[in-house]
């Protein structure tokens, strides 16, 4: 997921979908597309689990200088959402949807001509008030995942948006990610049978099962 991102802002930056257009309709636009570099630019991180750590790694291994944001503040180059918001040239987002963290990125709030990337759900960020800020130049584009409404409806306005990368909800979905899954639960099979930890644990369920007579025998 986190190259997904950074691929989905070199994307945007460098303007390579309205480049890839032009040539195919037969123009050679040298000096219209208006590309701009990633490194040395400023890129604000929205959620900080093993994604967001990671989109850091490689952001910051473009010569990015990244802050981020998480609701347990942790981690070199934390600083207040408002903040990261505020001052980001590129928003990636990729933290979790629960009932906080709904509607948490509102696009009007970030910087004029800032691009958004967002991997994490479509409730995170207003896509109303996305579509609005695109359409009205305030942003400089956006790189999109995830969606409110899945798949994304015929007439919602976000398809007629040019400065818009749309994709199918996939930024996690490759042979290599498939193979750790089925590698995991594998594991944990394995774990929950001889009794030993279990990795991952999101909800109450306890770290370790036994048996059903619980003699663990």
């Amino acid at each position: 997921m986190a190259e997904w991102c950074l691929g989905a802002a070199l994307t945007l930056s460098r303007r390579l979908v309205a480049a890839d257009a032009a040539v195919r309709a037969g123009g050679w636009p040298q000096l219209d597309l208006g590309p701009r570099e990633l490194s040395g630019s400023h890129v604000g991180v929205v959620g900080y689990g093993p994604i967001g750590q990671e989109c850091a790694r490689l952001f910051g291994a473009l010569g990015c200088r990244v802050s981020h944001w998480t609701r347990t503040p942790r981690g070199e180059g934390y600083a207040p959402l408002e903040e990261v918001v505020a001052t980001a040239d590129v928003l990636v987002v990729v933290i979790a949807l629960s009932d906080e963290t709904r509607g948490l990125v509102d696009p009007a709030r970030m910087k004029k001509g800032a691009l958004l990337v967002n991997a994490a759900r479509g409730g995170v960020v207003d896509q109303r008030a996305l579509a609005a800020a695109l359409r009205e130049g305030h942003l400089g584009g956006a790189a999109l995942d995830v969606f409110d409404t899945e798949p994304l409806p015929p007439d919602d306005p976000l398809r007629d948006l040019t400065s818009v990368l749309l994709s199918p909800h996939v930024a996690g979905v490759t042979p290599q990610s498939t193979g750790r899954l089925v590698a995991s639960v594998v594991g944990n099979l394995t774990a929950a049978v001889e009794e030993k930890k279990i990795e991952n644990v999101v909800n109450d369920a306890p770290a370790r099962i036994r048996r059903r007579d619980g003699s663990g025998k």
